[in-house]
């Protein structure tokens, strides 16, 4: 990406493959993987247009913390460590699904209206799943849209957010500065 904070234009792909086996100094047997792939392209000067993907499951007998968690724009309370454990998710609240198997998508647009001055609009649709089936029904998936206006700053970005979607009619968004 080009920037950390409202970037413009690049690339983010992670395939990750984890595990770990009782006969190997573990006490449990398990595995997870996941792939995300994360686009944003400018379509001109000031409007750039994003899209993601996640595909991720786990087998074995998984501890919690190794399952996959959607919901909200800030990193979870719970596990901030584990990479790609939560999932950006406009219309839901921190963490509110969680599951063994995730399947989410995100698309959006941003527009840089005034230097450093940004507004963003975002719909994803994605849930977690205690068994993987790649089956496509708006039964089975949560969504959401969400605008933002943010700003970025010497201190990281200033950013409000009105969201909602199928679980919330609206959820109330801020965030001050970078996320560690």
């Amino acid at each position: 990406m080009d920037r950390i904070s409202f970037p413009t234009k690049g690339v983010s792909a992670v395939f990750k493959h984890e595990f770990a086996n009782e006969a190997i100094a573990s006490e449990r047997t398990f595995s997870r993987r996941f792939f995300d792939l994360r686009v944003i392209v400018p379509a001109s000067k000031m409007v750039s247009l994003s899209a993601e993907i996640l595909l991720g499951t786990t087998s074995g007998d998984v501890p919690l913390y190794y399952g996959f968690f959607l919901g909200n724009l800030d990193r979870p309370v719970l596990f901030p460590d584990r990479l790609l454990s939560w999932v950006s998710f406009v219309g839901l609240n921190n963490q509110e699904l969680s599951g063994k198997h995730a399947q989410f998508f995100q698309a959006g647009l941003q527009y840089e209206f005034f230097p450093k001055y940004f507004l963003a609009l975002r719909a994803n649709a994605g849930n977690t799943f205690e068994e993987w089936k790649l089956q496509l029904s708006r039964k089975r998936f949560a969504s959401g849209v969400g605008l933002t206006v943010g700003r970025e700053t010497v201190l990281g970005p200033v950013e409000f957010t009105a969201m909602g979607g199928t679980r919330h009619k609206l959820i109330l968004h801020v965030n001050l500065g970078y996320r560690f």
